[in-house]
Parts: C-alpha cells; sequence; structure tokens
C-alpha cells in the first residue's frame, strides 16, 4: 500500500472523485464537474485549491474551499469556507481528516465554516471557536412539507392528512404575509445581469464581512451553472434581493433569499419578504429561506412574520491572534449566498 497523499482537486481524475463522492453519499446525486469547479473558485488563484488526499491511485479524503476576500475593520484578508469535508469511513480513525485539515489551513489568513459536532471535534483540537450565534430563517407555506418534517412522518401520517394540514396553513400564512406586505412597492423580476448585480455592490468599513465587489458578485451569479434559476427581486424598479426557486426536490419546493442590498431598511426587508411569501404560496413553495446576520434585525423579522429561526453551528479560525479576537468580538456579516447552503441544502 502506498503513502497517503495530499494533492490538489484538480490533480486527480474526475472519475476518481465521482468514484469518492458516490462512496461518501450513495443517495445525493454526484455534482457534476462544473459545480464544483465553479464552487471552489479555481481562478482565485494560487494557493486556495480544494484538497484530496489519494492513496494507491484513489481518493480516500476531501476537503473543500470557497476562498474569498474579507474585509476585517478595513483590513483586507484572504479567507477560505471549509466545505464537503469527507473521509472514507474505513480510514476515519487513521490520521487522514486531521492531515488533510492542516494542510488545507495553510491556504488563507482565515478559515470559517458551518460543521456538524464530529467535524467539530477535530476543528477543536486545531483551536478552531465554534458558535451558534447564527440565524437561519424559515418563513414556512406549507410547514409539513419541510424536509425535517417529511423525515418524521413519511409511513405514520396519511399523505392525505398532511395535504390538508399544509393547505390550511398555506392558506393562513399566504394571507398573514399579505397582510405584512401591503405597504410594499410594486414587486417584479429580472433575470440577473452584470447592470443588476452593479446595484448590490459593497466594501464593508466597521463590520466583518466578505468584499462583495464586482469580480465577486460575477463569479457568484453570472459565472454559476444555477444562473438560470437566480431572479433578482425588484420593488417598484429598485433591485432588492436575489432569490432562487429550489426545485430540485419537488416534495420540498422552496424559495432561497440568497442575497439582500445591504444598505435594505428593516421596513423595507419586511415587505419583501412578506412579498415574496404571497409570490411563493402562487408558485406552490413550501417554505422560504434567508440568512439574517444582524441580532436586533432577526428579532425584529421573527416577531413580525412569525418566522422559525435555527441556530446552525458555525466555526472559525485565524492564525493570528489579533484576526482571531476581531472574529470573535464580529458582529460576522454572513448573507446565504456567501456559503454553500444552495447546494446542500
Amino acid at each position: 500500500m502506498s503513502l497517503a497523499e495530499v494533492r490538489s482537486v484538480y490533480a486527480v481524475s474526475r472519475a476518481s472523485l465521482l468514484d469518492f463522492y458516490r462512496t461518501m453519499d450513495p443517495d445525493r446525486p454526484c455534482p457534476s464537474s462544473e459545480t464544483w469547479e465553479w464552487l471552489y473558485r479555481p481562478s482565485f488563484g494560487a494557493p486556495c485549491s480544494a484538497l484530496v488526499v489519494e492513496r494507491d491511485n484513489r481518493v480516500v479524503a476531501h476537503a473543500g474551499i470557497i476562498p474569498f476576500w474579507l474585509s476585517v475593520r478595513d483590513r483586507k484578508v484572504s479567507a477560505g469556507w471549509y466545505v464537503d469535508f469527507a473521509v472514507l469511513p474505513e480510514l476515519q480513525r487513521a490520521g487522514l481528516g486531521r492531515a488533510l485539515t492542516l494542510e488545507w489551513m495553510r491556504l488563507t489568513d482565515v478559515h470559517v465554516t458551518f460543521c456538524n459536532e464530529r467535524s467539530m471535534g477535530l476543528f477543536r483540537k486545531l483551536g478552531w471557536e465554534e458558535s451558534f450565534d447564527t440565524r437561519l430563517h424559515h418563513f414556512f407555506l406549507k410547514p409539513l412539507s419541510h424536509p425535517s418534517m417529511l423525515r418524521r412522518l413519511d409511513g405514520r401520517v396519511p399523505a392525505a392528512v398532511t395535504a390538508a394540514v399544509n393547505g390550511a396553513a398555506r392558506a393562513l400564512l399566504s394571507n398573514w404575509y399579505g397582510l405584512q406586505s401591503r405597504r410594499a412597492g410594486k414587486l417584479d423580476f429580472a433575470p440577473v445581469s452584470e447592470r443588476l448585480l452593479e446595484r448590490f455592490e459593497s466594501t464593508p468599513r466597521s463590520a466583518i464581512a466578505p468584499i462583495r465587489d464586482r469580480e465577486y458578485l460575477r463569479w457568484r451569479f453570472l459565472e454559476s451553472p444555477y444562473r438560470p434559476e437566480y431572479l433578482v427581486a425588484l420593488s417598484d424598479g429598485l433591485p432588492l434581493a436575489i432569490v432562487r426557486e429550489r426545485k430540485d426536490k419537488p416534495r420540498s419546493r422552496h424559495v432561497e433569499i440568497l442575497f439582500v442590498k445591504d444598505d435594505i431598511p428593516f421596513p423595507a426587508l419586511k415587505q419583501l419578504i412578506a412579498a415574496l411569501g404571497v409570490w411563493a404560496s402562487r408558485r406552490d413553495h413550501a417554505y422560504l429561506r434567508y440568512y439574517e446576520p444582524d441580532p436586533l434585525r432577526s428579532r425584529q423579522l421573527h416577531r413580525a412574520l412569525r418566522s422559525y429561526v435555527h441556530h446552525p453551528r458555525f466555526a472559525f479560525f485565524a492564525r493570528s491572534a489579533e484576526l482571531m479576537d476581531d472574529l470573535k468580538r464580529g458582529p460576522l456579516r454572513w448573507q446565504l449566498a456567501d456559503s454553500d447552503f444552495e447546494v446542500t441544502g
């Protein structure tokens, strides 16, 4: 048996990668090379490449990266989302995950991820911090069609009962969103374009947030394989958000509110989400999903629109003590589009 070697994901065959993905998650459709080549952003430049461990010409471990520039209180530093971390089951206690993660941590100044407890066990040993100060909102229309509810109810509750409850809830919630959006402007949609994306460019000054400049937005939306599914939501002609209709899960169709303008005031945000709720109901979606980085606005949204708020585990690390202190103090201004939620969720 040959020694294990950490290599760039682009240095191994695509067939080997696909075989690894099938082994690790046989129920999930294997991503096309177009998807991972976009998500891992190879155009960002060296050394920011997703990594694998290869042994005997076989991929046995994998660590993806979404590299980006991060503004930390007026400083520009390199950062990466740690995504798609996996090791073959028979090798999970062989130290490969640790070796791979240590090599991955050489790639950027700041490391961030949303992860499970098992991965967090490794990250803690390497100095990462964890936080549940996160706010992923779900605005329901058909609550029993959310994936977590479907898993609980399948085979236990008759489909007719589920449909009846969903139908009643959808009618009530759609009316509720209609009342909350009665002062909203006229809601229209347009395909994403370079011209419209210019209205979403931002370089944060006082917060900690990705630098969403022209290059970032072009990669994130115009170069995405999901570009045909993106829509710019406009209120009275003003572009306010970028959304995606998720139709890839027929039993749990939903709308991702991927990105909203940084400077949108709370009343406009509330009315926009409520109007999107009415629109989504007409298109038979089960719910809308939105990440709100600001704790005050999150509480306001929860009270105003009766959302369910999930607090996924977030982990972060920086080798620089000064950067680590900044990350601990926050606030961290992520949006749904910044990580890999729309690919994994």
